[in-house]
């Protein structure tokens, strides 16, 4: 009993704080801290949560995070077991990201992650973006899984400020974003509120996507024209 209970201790911890405490030691203590700060304490010490030492927390309140609670499950200024440096992760989640799956949900440097009151930022797995993607979540922002991100994508659910009329009623509301699964993003791009983006698709770099794509294996560009359609496409 006791070597199957230090056989699973090893496979969820200790390879995974290891290579933390090499890579970047105050990493390891931030995420110690973090966890017990912002979770429950049956779901911090298992420390779903890692964090870069350079990672900034503006707010996040208690409970933030709902997953599958295993080690490392979300991460923040790391991707793919590599750290670099030149930004920080800056976080300020009001409301919860929602995580599925056992698999990778990472956030690579210089990623800004604003969740606001009540908002819901959903991840499916193996989802990772590389770096200074910007996410601003007012209503809902639901990723499916198996999403591969570039650098520099900005997506929102908002327009950030309101624009009322003249009988002081509000005309830009909030509206969800939805992306599939196996969607690929390339670098710069921006995907605005309402925007519903089907399975297997791919954006092309520095497009503006301002309405839904619902067909599956399109290559989209700006405000949702499509290039041409394809099969696949792979990681590696």
């Amino acid at each position: 009993m006791l070597t199957i209970l230090r056989r699973k201790w090893n496979s969820r911890f200790v390879g995974q704080i290891r290579f933390l405490i090499k890579t970047d030691l105050l990493g390891f203590f931030k995420t110690i801290l973090f966890n017990l700060k912002y979770l429950p304490l049956r779901q911090a010490i298992r420390l779903p949560v890692f964090i870069s030492g350079n990672t900034i927390i503006g707010y996040c309140h208690k409970g933030f995070y709902n997953g599958c609670g295993k080690t490392g499950d979300l991460t923040f200024g790391i991707i793919d077991k590599e750290y670099v440096y030149p930004k920080p992760c800056h976080l300020r989640i009001f409301g919860t990201i929602v995580t599925y799956g056992e698999g990778m949900h990472a956030f690579g440097p210089g990623c800004i992650i604003a969740i606001y009151n009540n908002a819901k930022l959903k991840l499916g797995n193996e989802f990772a973006v590389s770096y200074d993607l910007h996410i601003s979540c007012s209503d809902s922002i639901s990723i499916g899984k198996n999403n591969m991100w570039s650098y520099g994508i900005d997506i929102r659910d908002t327009d950030g400020h309101p624009i009322r009329n003249d009988d002081n009623v509000r005309v830009n509301c909030n509206k969800p974003i939805v992306i599939g699964n196996k969607v690929w993003i390339g670098n710069r791009c921006q995907i605005l509120k309402g925007v519903t983006i089907a399975d297997n698709t791919i954006i092309s770099s520095s497009s503006i996507v301002t309405k839904s794509q619902l067909d599956s294996n399109m290559i989209i560009a700006s405000y949702g024209k499509v290039i041409k359609n394809f099969h696949s496409w792979g990681r590696y």
